[in-house]
């Protein structure tokens, strides 16, 4: 979950079954995020990270990748969307 902010998102996928990674560089989000998930027993895996290094690190890893509310609030959204793109499986 790219840009995940407070988790809200993450933690549905997770509710869901998913096997979830939630991403941001909102260190405070990040941190309403864990105790939300610690709390909710929910096993979900967040890092403060940009998304190019994320997927520089974890290329080709991921069966779904979610990125909502959150290209209109960076410089280069295209440069998201490619990273997006790299994490896929092929």
């Amino acid at each position: 979950d790219i840009g995940c902010g407070g988790g809200i998102l993450s933690e549905a996928m997770a509710r869901a079954g998913a096997e979830v990674s939630g991403i941001d560089l909102a260190e405070a989000s990040l941190n309403v995020a864990e105790l939300h998930a610690l709390e909710s027993g929910l096993d979900i895996h967040y890092e403060n990270v940009s998304a190019e290094d994320f997927a520089a690190r974890h290329p080709g890893e991921f069966d779904v990748v979610t990125c909502l509310e959150m290209l209109e609030h960076v410089p280069d959204p295209a440069a998201i969307v490619a990273s997006c793109a790299a994490l896929v499986k092929p």
